[in-house]
Order: C-alpha cells, then sequence, then structure tokens
C-alpha cells in the first residue's frame, strides 16, 4: 500500500509540478494519509514521499545531469602560461574525422561523446600556426582522460635567397610545411613573398624537420631544413627541381593519368569516362598521407617523388613513374623507420575506380594467386598488379561491383630499417584487347617487362618485400 501510494504520489508530482500545484497536492495527500495510516507507516510514507522530492524534484531531472567530457585539458606555451583561442583538434582511432574546438581564456577545452580507442589530440597555436600533439588511450565509456600539453616551440628563423638562372627572383611565393604529418589536419604551414633581392625570412618558425617550397611563374623547388631553437637557418634554393601538383603523366600510345596531391591517381585517359575517381590513396596505421603542393623530378620528368613525411611516426615516400610508351604506372612507396625500436606497421592502399557501380570484377585476385586483378566496366578495362611469386611480405586484396579497390599489408620495420611496397595500374589502349591487358598484368607479376625496374636504386630493390626481385 505505502509502496503504490508513493509510486502514485511521484507520478502525480512529475504532473504536476509543471503547474505549480504539487505542493497543494502533497498537503492534501499527507493530511489525508494521516486519517489512514498508523503512526509509523505514516512516517514511512512520509520519508518516501521526501526522497521522491529530492530525485524528481525537476520533470527534467536526467536532462540535469551533466554530461562528462571523454577528453579534458590545458594548453600552455613555452612560459607555462595557458593559451586562449587555440583551435584543438581530438581523434579518437575509430573515428574518421577529428572533433574540433577551442581553448577557453584559461586556455581549457573539453571533447564530449569521444569513441574509444587510441585518441589523438593537435594544438594550433594562434599566433605562429605551430602545431603540437599529444596522444593518450579512451578504454571504458565511463572514462574521463586528461590530456594536458604545450604548444610547439616556434622561435627559429628561416631566411635565404631564392634564384632563377643565378638571378634573384622578386615576389616568389615561399611556403613552409612541417615534415610531420598531425592526423587528418595535415601539416603546420606558414608562407611569404621574397623581397625585391629575392630575399626571405619567415620568424617564429616552428622548430623540427621543415620544408621549404619556392614557386614562381609556374616554376618551384623543394628544400628540406631542419629548423633549430634560437638559431637562424639559411637555405640558397634555385628554382626549377620540382613540379606541380595536382600533375599528368603521359605515354606515346595515348596513356594518360592525372595525380593529386597525395599521389593518387584521379582521372586519365581520353575517354570521357574518367578512369580513376581518387585511387591507390596511401594510409598508414589508420592516418592519410596529406597533400603536397610539390613533387620531384626524376627520369626525365617520367616519375614524380613526393619526397618524405612522417606519418604515425614512419618516414614515408611515395613516387610515381610511366615509362615513355606508357600503357602502365608503377608506384614505389617506401617506409624507414627511424625510431630506435621495432615499428608494426599497417599499409593500407585503396579507392575508388571510375566505372563506379557499373565495374565488373573480370579476373579476382584469387585467380592470379593474389597477384593481380582486372576490372571492367562503362568502357573501361584496366588491371592493377600489386605482388610477385612469394613474397616477402602477403597482403589482402578486395576489388568489388562498386567500384572499390583496396590493398592491405601488416609487418613490421625494424629500428632503422626500410620497406618498400611496389605496384602497377594498368590501362587498356586501342590497340590492346582484354588478352594482352591480363598477359601485361602476367608479365609484370613475373618480372618480365624491361622497363618496369628502371630508375629504381639498389637500395629501393632491396627494400620492396611484395616482389622478390634478384640483385
Amino acid at each position: 500500500m505505502i509502496e503504490k501510494l508513493y509510486v502514485n504520489s511521484f507520478s502525480l508530482q512529475k504532473k504536476s509540478s509543471q503547474q505549480c500545484l504539487f505542493p497543494f497536492f502533497l498537503t492534501f495527500l499527507i493530511w489525508r494519509s494521516a486519517q489512514v495510516f498508523t503512526p509509523v507507516a505514516l512516517r514511512k510514507f512520509c520519508q518516501l514521499v521526501m526522497c521522491a522530492l529530492v530525485v524528481g524534484a525537476s520533470p527534467a531531472f536526467a536532462d540535469r545531469i551533466e554530461a562528462r567530457p571523454a577528453i579534458l585539458g590545458v594548453l600552455l606555451d613555452q612560459k607555462k602560461q595557458p593559451v586562449p583561442n587555440a583551435e584543438i583538434f581530438v581523434k579518437s582511432s575509430s573515428a574518421y574525422a577529428s572533433v574540433t574546438t577551442k581553448t577557453d581564456y584559461e586556455g581549457r577545452y573539453q571533447v564530449y561523446g569521444l569513441p574509444l580507442g587510441n585518441i589523438t589530440a593537435v594544438a594550433r597555436d594562434p599566433v605562429t600556426q605551430a602545431l603540437s600533439m599529444t596522444r593518450a588511450q579512451l578504454q571504458r565509456p565511463e572514462q574521463q582522460v586528461q590530456m594536458d600539453f604545450q604548444v610547439a616551440r616556434a622561435d627559429g628563423r628561416v631566411e635565404g635567397i631564392v634564384t632563377f638562372g643565378s638571378k634573384p627572383v622578386v615576389d616568389a611565393q615561399i611556403t613552409l610545411l612541417s615534415k610531420q604529418v598531425f592526423t587528418d589536419i595535415g601539416v603546420a604551414q606558414r608562407t611569404t613573398r621574397t623581397d625585391t633581392n629575392g630575399h626571405f625570412k619567415i620568424d617564429t618558425a616552428m622548430v623540427g624537420p621543415m620544408r621549404v617550397i619556392a614557386e614562381s611563374d609556374g616554376v618551384l623547388s623543394q628544400y628540406d631544413v631542419e629548423v633549430q631553437s634560437a638559431h637562424t637557418q639559411h637555405v640558397q634554393i634555385a628554382l626549377g627541381n620540382s613540379v606541380y601538383l595536382p600533375n599528368v603523366l603521359s605515354g606515346e600510345d595515348g596513356s594518360s593519368i592525372e595525380i593529386d596531391r597525395t599521389m593518387a591517381l584521379v582521372n586519365g585517359s581520353s575517354l570521357s569516362q574518367p578512369l580513376y575517381q581518387k585511387a591507390y590513396a596511401l594510409q598508414i596505421n589508420g592516418s592519410n598521407l596529406p597533400g603536397f603542393p610539390a613533387a620531384t623530378k626524376l627520369n626525365g620528368g617520367r616519375e614524380l617523388r613526393l619526397e618524405p613525411v612522417t606519418v604515425e611516426g614512419i618516414d614515408v615516400s611515395r613516387q610515381i613513374y610511366m615509362p615513355g610508351g606508357g600503357m602502365y604506372v608503377r608506384y614505389l612507396d617506401v617506409l624507414h623507420n627511424t625510431g630506435q625500436s621495432e615499428a608494426s606497421v599497417q599499409v593500407d592502399i585503396s579507392g575508388m575506380l571510375g566505372s563506379g557501380d557499373q565495374t565488373r570484377v573480370l579476373h579476382a585476385p584469387e585467380q592470379s594467386g593474389q597477384r593481380f586483378a582486372i576490372t571492367g566496366g562503362a568502357g573501361i578495362r584496366l588491371a592493377h598488379v600489386f605482388s610477385g611469386n612469394n613474397p616477402p611480405v602477403a597482403g589482402n586484396f578486395h576489388f568489388d561491383n562498386h567500384g572499390n579497390a583496396a590493398y592491405n599489408w601488416k609487418f613490421s620495420i625494424p629500428a632503422g630499417g626500410r620497406v618498400a611496397l611496389m605496384h602497377f595500374a594498368l590501362q587498356r589502349n586501342a590497340k590492346m584487347d582484354g588478352e594482352m591487358l591480363q598477359a601485361c598484368a602476367q608479365a609484370l607479376a613475373d618480372l618480365r617487362l624491361p622497363e618496369m625496374l628502371l630508375g629504381l636504386s639498389a637500395q629501393d630493390k632491396a627494400a620492396i618485400k611484395n616482389f622478390v626481385i634478384m640483385p
């Protein structure tokens, strides 16, 4: 009886309190109960009513329980002072993209509702644009993780002269980029221009390995520099050793591919239907290779190389080569572990083919012993070669009828070691039928085409782990 009255009173209280009638109802209820209950029962009933008041005083009681932030912290400068109004990017390994917030006037930030996983927080200094990063783990739904850190040191200076044909270049665009990649935020960046003497200067430069890219009238060059705290790094840059990204490589047979800033393929051929939407994009341990505006020219301009950047603690370079005759392009992705201990690495290469939902897998990976695949659709026929016979490192390969193509390798790299992955993309030209395309794919998988290893150094060949290349 008492429990029933308690439940009823709690229910009525929630409804009546919204209309400010609950105090009147409660007074009546206690007065009436005093005529029905014994003194002991009445005392028990009043205790239950008071409990209901505490627990259910507001109809939105559940909403009044403040959500607990999953991640919270304070951002400080190099003098241990709080940094207000700084952008904070927090990413879980279980999420596709970072959550963005800003620090308050005391340098504090909070992030709610973050999925469990390895957490990376990146801070951008509002003054210098330098990036700093810290990591932690969120393992339980009720867990709170304190992630305090400092903005990156940015008290270096980079200055120099830009020339072309031994003459100083006026008003050249100068971009200073960090070689370290900060999750999906990419790289830290500063810009300036040369003066009338071809001279430039960037103060408060971020300390660490940086890349200077200089450009004028479509001619550009790159230069790597190690910026040191409280020091000035002097550079001299002669324009002409690099090309813009995006860029195009073409062959005598009409083959053509468009390369974006991540060295993925985004187009190709003279067909109205593009061959690739964004194919062969590279990820290292779940982090994307970021886009860069320039690539180094090699092999007389037939090969382009994205110079090394640090992704998840691994130095990664990417180069793509098309022989003069066309027909295929060769990728070489080189991973260098510069750390002091062995590193476990997962490499993912994936993307979309231009045939999209019209794609048909004409020759599946298992039909070639997990060495190549052939896809068709929308008037397009392509081959994808990703392994040789009995490779030291085997991978997983996936193609479907929606145009998805993906490769995956997992391996360890010893301290100071290098691992390279070589793979090829072929497109059928006007003179090549399906059987010829398959024969060319087979020849690449068997290392039988004469130019397929052109330009590779002995160090590159020794590092390749998905083909067996004899010295």
